[in-house]
């Protein structure tokens, strides 16, 4: 289980208590702290990413995204509504977010009690995205929100986002079948600091 403090950035969230951040210079020592994790506002950053949370407005985007053949079949091929993609991006128990670069929408990041799920847009793969964009949600959670402990849990087969899990500071931890939650076998996946 995640150890969690009542602070982070965004008012959005059931987790964040912490007022918004409107100018740079309010933020103590976010200039050596701005290339991982740092949060500004409602947004995370990377060096390459930024990450904002998903809001309404995002609904027609993600319905498209999920209904990409090759989003969707990393995701157990599941296709949404938009009324299904509201309700989801609303849920208590989970935050939505967008992942950016260069300020275009390039993908979808979930924080959940466990760690996090992600998929980018097949346009925004192999150019180390990915990578950033988790590394820098992971730094905030664990310094920013105080988790002792990030988990992401890919499939096997997936040798793509294995690959991209573990250049962000992801090693495996143990491999299990298939699941309720997982239709296929996975790989338990913790961030250590040190591996990047």
């Amino acid at each position: 289980m995640h150890a969690r403090r009542t602070r982070a950035c965004s008012t959005n969230s059931v987790v964040d208590q912490r007022p918004r951040v409107t100018a740079l210079a309010e933020v103590p020592g976010l200039k050596e702290r701005f290339a991982y994790g740092a949060c500004v506002g409602s947004r995370v950053h990377g060096s390459l990413t930024s990450l904002r949370r998903a809001t309404g407005d995002d609904v027609a985007r993600l319905v498209a995204w999920h209904d990409d053949p090759d989003v969707a079949r990393f995701w157990d091929d599941e296709r949404f509504t938009a009324d299904e993609l509201r309700e989801r991006i609303a849920r208590p128990d989970v935050e939505a977010w967008i992942v950016e670069a260069d300020q275009e929408p390039i993908g979808y990041l979930q924080v959940h009690s466990t760690g996090l799920d992600m998929f980018l847009v097949p346009s925004a793969r192999g150019r180390g995205l990915g990578p950033d964009a988790a590394r820098a949600m992971t730094e905030h959670l664990l310094d920013e929100r105080g988790w002792s402990r990030v988990t992401v849990d890919p499939y096997s087969w997936n040798e793509q986002a294995l690959r991209a899990w573990r250049k962000a500071g992801f090693v495996d931890v143990s491999q299990h079948p298939s699941d309720d939650e997982h239709t296929a076998e996975w790989v338990l996946m913790e961030f250590r600091r040190y591996y990047y």
